[in-house]
């Protein structure tokens, strides 16, 4: 009789887990059960009772229903027998397929799987169900239900809260991992895709070519297969502050004058490294790498060069870029440029370079402070026609005093000398060398009267000689033209200088200067000073330019005019070679034909923009009365020579078209 057996009971569940040791639990109950059938020589039996069990149990778990949520972290595979998978039929749905994993194969036919895993066809949907039908048949076949969950998040925001760097990679944590998204960041108009592994999010933000210092609104998109599934985020951020150089101890393009041990750089904030920071010694299109010390501590970078630099030199410091920990850097790389000093180099001096006066100082201004330790005489010297000028000689900052201990000679040629060897406050030489070229004042200012109002009439004199040539303006108060003319004459006297030694020359730029004040051509007694000289045909009643009668316009008597008297008592005086008068605005040269005026004057026109006209040719150029005039009455009394110059312009400066004419006239023999 055969003992009684315990047949294993056979538990239901949708538990992929379950069904498996329910399947296990049987196949070994009923190897046990069977066993006494084999003992007993019974095999057909044994063999056949369990086939049947475990078609049965293959069939229980083939057919029951499962449920599978879907992770995105991956590992949505699950244990689930299939023999012969290919055989079976597994219809997607609308976003999940089914794959089986063979795991036994012959001649590579799957033969057994004992996988199966889900895998997105689609973008999965957040919080959604869907069912992949799996079997043989329509009706022979089993659900399995996949459920998704919502879609992984930012864990914090908090890298996006501070400033972010525009060189490092932003890094951005999931709230769980994610292995089927990917991830686009979108920002200044530009995107790009993002590198994600296990739950964080790894973004190039280098390819955004976002600036420092700025604002920016960035997005980060979720796409699957290139496709956008959404937004995870839409946030402002800014970038971190440039680093950049707010102080440095030597300004760009300065000339440094002392021997620095150090330069230093102060940066905006704390820094971390530097690139390629050196200093170059630089000779035309050269550089050459200067031996030195470069650190950073804090917010400070020094550059201490192992010697001391070359003097009279161009350098460049350069550093490619400084970065801090937050990721800034510089904007671009920092270069600045300096030069060392020689010895103290001459900025200016107070003198011109004529027109110095004989008692006064000379003032030499250097780039450096020049030491007092030291001999300045030795460096520093004036001279006067050639030959040395005692003086004092003193410093003080950046200026040299030179004071002659005596009067200089006029009209003397004068050169200030700097040697080399002038060392500055630091005991830098080398290179001051310098000499400046001048002349003490050369004419000689005294007044020859006063007019009718007490106003000075001034004369110039330049040169020593016996021989005396004298130029007269504004004789009419409204012919300004020839004070100007006059005053730029004396300006080339002084400048020139190169006075013929048996000649003098006597400039009187404005002989009425009432009439100049007030713009008119008489004087403060109405009377025109050029008809107010005893000329053979002087009257007191004339007709004037505008044609108008005045009938006081050559004065109460010859000379009657303090103006016209003091000009006649100083030419009287001279015995002058030639007297030159000028007028407006006639534009002729006019001999009074004296001694050699014609010819004069014919030299006059050659060698100005002037036109020669004799005297009977002038009663077609005046309609009014010419009595009395200053010309004839040096023709008429006296026999000297005068020309009557007339401008174009009342109130123009015709020098330069007159300069050689009146040159020539001053060389006369």
């Amino acid at each position: 009789m055969l003992a009684k057996i315990n047949r294993p009971s056979i538990i239901l569940s949708s538990s992929p887990l379950v069904i498996y040791h329910n399947f296990r639990r049987l196949l070994d109950s009923s190897i046990s059960w069977i066993k006494p059938f084999l003992i007993a020589k019974n095999v057909r039996l044994a063999v056949g009772v369990g086939l049947t069990l475990i078609i049965i149990g293959y069939a229980v778990s083939f057919f029951w229903p499962r449920s599978v949520t879907f992770s995105y972290a991956g590992n949505n595979c699950f244990t689930n027998p299939v023999l012969l998978p290919r055989l079976i039929s597994k219809n997607k749905s609308p976003t999940y397929a089914a794959k089986t994993n063979a795991s036994i194969s012959v001649a590579g036919y799957p033969l057994y799987s004992q996988t199966t895993c889900i895998t997105p066809t689609e973008p999965p949907k957040e919080n959604a169900h869907e069912v992949i039908n799996f079997g043989v048949t329509s009706l022979l076949k089993k659900n399995i239900k996949v459920s998704s969950k919502a879609f992984p998040t930012l864990a914090s925001r908090v890298a996006l809260e501070k400033p972010i760097s525009t060189q490092d990679p932003l890094i951005l944590k999931l709230d769980s991992a994610d292995r089927f998204f990917e991830y686009r960041l979108l920002a200044n108009s530009k995107s790009l895709d993002c590198s994600s592994q296990h739950n964080s999010v790894k973004c190039d933000v280098t390819k955004l070519n976002l600036a420092q210092s700025a604002k920016y609104d960035v997005t980060l998109e979720r796409t699957f297969d290139e496709k956008p599934v959404g937004t995870v985020f839409k946030h402002a951020v800014t970038t971190v502050e440039t680093v950049h150089i707010t102080a440095s101890s030597i300004a760009a393009e300065q000339i440094v004058y002392d021997v620095p041990s150090e330069i230093t750089f102060t940066l905006n904030r704390s820094v971390i490294s530097m690139e390629n920071a050196r200093l170059y010694i630089v000779t035309g299109d050269t550089r050459q790498e200067v031996a030195a010390s470069i650190s950073l501590d804090n917010k400070t970078l020094k550059v201490s060069p192992k010697q001391p630099l070359a003097r009279s030199a161009s350098f460049v410091f350069s550093v490619d870029n400084i970065k801090a920990a937050d990721g800034g850097f510089l904007s671009t790389p920092f270069s600045l440029a300096f030069k060392t000093s020689g010895g103290p180099k001459v900025l200016g001096i107070n003198i011109g370079t004529y027109k110095v006066s004989p008692s006064g100082s000379v003032v030499i201004t250097f780039d450096s402070p020049v030491s007092s330790q030291q001999a300045l005489g030795d460096f520093i010297r004036l001279e006067a026609g050639g030959s040395a000028v005692a003086a004092t000689i003193s410093t003080k900052n950046n200026t040299v005093t030179i004071k002659p201990l005596g009067s200089l000679p006029r009209c003397s040629a004068l050169t200030v000398k700097v040697l080399d060897g002038l060392q500055n406050n630091f005991g830098i030489s080398g290179g001051s060398a310098w000499q400046y070229k001048s002349r003490t004042i050369c004419q000689t200012v005294f007044s020859i009267g006063t007019s009718v109002q007490g106003r000075s009439i001034n004369a110039y004199s330049f040169g020593g000689g016996s021989s005396k040539i004298i130029f007269v303006g504004t004789t009419h108060g409204d012919e300004k033209s020839s004070t100007y003319l006059l005053n730029s004459w004396i300006d080339y006297l002084e400048a020139n200088g190169n006075i013929p030694a048996h000649r003098t020359i006597v400039v009187i730029p404005n002989l009425n200067p009432d009439g100049y004040a007030l713009n008119r051509r008489t004087n403060a007694n109405n009377v025109d000073l050029n008809r107010n000289f005893p000329a053979n045909d002087w009257k007191s009643g004339v007709t004037m330019p505008d044609q108008t009668y005045n009938a006081s316009g050559g004065g109460s008597a010859s000379l009657s005019e303090p103006e016209s008297s003091a000009l006649a008592n100083y030419i009287l005086g001279q015995n002058p070679r030639l007297v030159l008068t000028y007028h407006a605005v006639a534009g002729i040269v006019n001999p009074n034909e004296s001694g050699d005026s014609v010819a004069l004057a014919q030299t006059y026109d050659q060698k100005s923009n002037v036109n020669f006209a004799s005297n009977s040719a002038t009663s077609g150029i005046f309609h009014y009365d010419t009595t009395g005039s200053f010309e004839a009455w040096l023709h008429d009394k006296h026999n000297i020579p005068a020309l009557l110059v007339e401008l174009w312009t009342k109130s123009g400066n015709e020098f330069s078209k007159h300069q050689n004419a009146m040159w020539a006239m001053v060389q006369l023999p």
